[in-house]
């Protein structure tokens, strides 16, 4: 099986290649930089899931070997005066969209309002590796966990599709 991933972010890739392997599926996985449609620090849940099925359907149409197209998609959300930080993942095999997302941690009111004036949220912690959840985690968890575990998820839908395809 082929696999695009809509970006050549590595901790983006890894945590689609952990999928595959925590799924026991063999996949050749590369990763393509793709236009997500959406603004760099998406601020909600709608444009999240838009970015992460527009870089799916984009990586999955790229290559005429590729079998499936994954997009992911981070941002923040607010509810209730409170805002959460999510990834969203999305698989598309050419029919249909298998989607997920990562567990949500709600960020300082203050980080959102500076990231309302331009940026990403994963900037503040760029290079260590562990992203904005590893530093409200204490390094307990990190982007890698994060991002894979919403992609583990995706891919499940996509190995039991003929019960989503029911809908």
């Amino acid at each position: 099986m082929t696999v695009i991933v809509g970006s050549t972010n590595p901790v983006k890739i890894k945590a689609v290649a952990n999928a595959f392997t925590e799924h026991r599926i063999d996949a050749l996985i590369k990763g393509m930089a793709v236009p997500s449609g959406v603004s760099k620090q998406p601020f909600s849940l709608e444009e999240l899931i838009v970015g992460a099925r527009a870089r799916a359907a984009i990586a999955k149409s790229s290559q005429p070997d590729c079998d499936l197209g994954f997009g992911l998609e981070s941002g923040i959300y607010l509810v209730s005066n409170t805002y959460f930080n999510t990834c969203a993942v999305a698989i598309h095999d050419g029919e249909a969209f298998y989607e997920a997302l990562s567990p949500s941690f709600a960020i300082p009111t203050h980080l959102a309002e500076q990231l309302k004036k331009g940026g990403e949220l994963n900037d503040f912690w760029s290079g260590r590796g562990i992203g904005a959840i590893g530093h409200f985690t204490n390094g307990v968890r990190t982007r890698e966990q994060q991002l894979t575990e919403a992609a583990v998820i995706a891919l499940g839908q996509y190995v039991k599709r003929e019960e989503y395809q029911k809908r």
